[in-house]
């Protein structure tokens, strides 16, 4: 199933659930200088666009939301677990879409309009993977050959220095690091390529504040020919690797199974 609405719309439907500050925090993004009675003829607007689609009952004279519309604004307010991904448009913009898990069920959430429409679909858990990985573009072709290029915190972050101050000094940096040769070129052309800028996968958690706290994030970087991940086996360590669509969504669901079996153990 998929569900779309707009910022009116959303925050209608958090006021219609009673969840006001979350429908009065997107209002201060979108409508901070609308009054009362402005905002009044927008719900009035939303309520009729709401019915228009069959998202609503209208019941002894009262308007509540359909179970399924229900079920996902439940989902934004309550979600354990999110995985985000992000990614850099041709624009040099960035575009974003999510994955929300609770009880109420598994949810892929996307943005258009630059955030003034949110798109909700009804996934399994086992697809979100497969759905980030085809979002970011990851190749179906190619394998994982294993770490190609260790960093740690301090070369990881010379490496891009040097990509923004001088890229053509890239090569020879990683390239005293050892390992494999043709892949570490590779890779560093891909870097250079992109301007090192990277897509990531954010792995999140909420705390009482329903505030996000980041569990894990993994890097992207699509090149000529070959998907890159890098990835963060502990604190101030960084590891490079080809991947496909089929070993990404592993390590994903990998990564989401251990960050969920730690949120249980809490």
């Amino acid at each position: 199933m998929t569900v779309t609405l707009s910022v009116e719309e959303l925050i209608y439907c958090f006021y219609s659930e009673g969840l006001f500050e979350q429908g009065l925090g997107l209002k201060q993004v979108y409508f901070q200088d609308l009054s009362d009675e402005q905002m009044n003829l927008i719900f009035q607007a939303a309520c009729r666009s709401l019915l228009s689609k069959d998202y609503l009952i209208y019941e002894q004279r009262r308007f509540t939301l359909k179970k399924e519309i229900a079920r996902i604004i439940s989902c934004l307010n309550g979600s354990s677990f999110t995985l985000k991904a992000s990614k850099f448009l041709d624009d040099g913009y960035q575009d974003t879409m999510s994955v929300h898990f609770s009880e109420e069920g598994t949810y892929e959430h996307s943005l258009r309009y630059e955030g003034q429409v949110h798109v909700f679909r009804t996934i399994s858990p086992e697809e979100s993977y497969a759905t980030i990985g085809s979002y970011l573009g990851v190749s179906i072709q190619g394998k994982d050959e294993g770490v190609v290029l260790p960093l740690n915190q301090s070369e990881f972050e010379s490496m891009l220095t040097i990509i923004d101050e001088n890229s053509d000094r890239v090569a020879d940096y990683v390239r005293t690091m050892g390992g494999d040769t043709e892949n570490i070129q590779a890779f560093a052309s891909d870097m250079v390529k992109n301007k090192g800028m990277m897509d990531n996968i954010l792995f999140l958690e909420y705390d009482k504040n329903r505030e996000p706290v980041l569990l894990d994030i993994i890097f992207v970087v699509n090149g000529e020919r070959d998907t890159w991940i890098i990835t963060r086996p502990e604190e101030g360590r960084y590891e490079v690797r080809k991947c496909n669509l089929s070993s990404l969504a592993v390590l994903m669901k990998k990564t989401s199974h251990a960050v969920t079996a730690a949120l249980k153990s809490v």
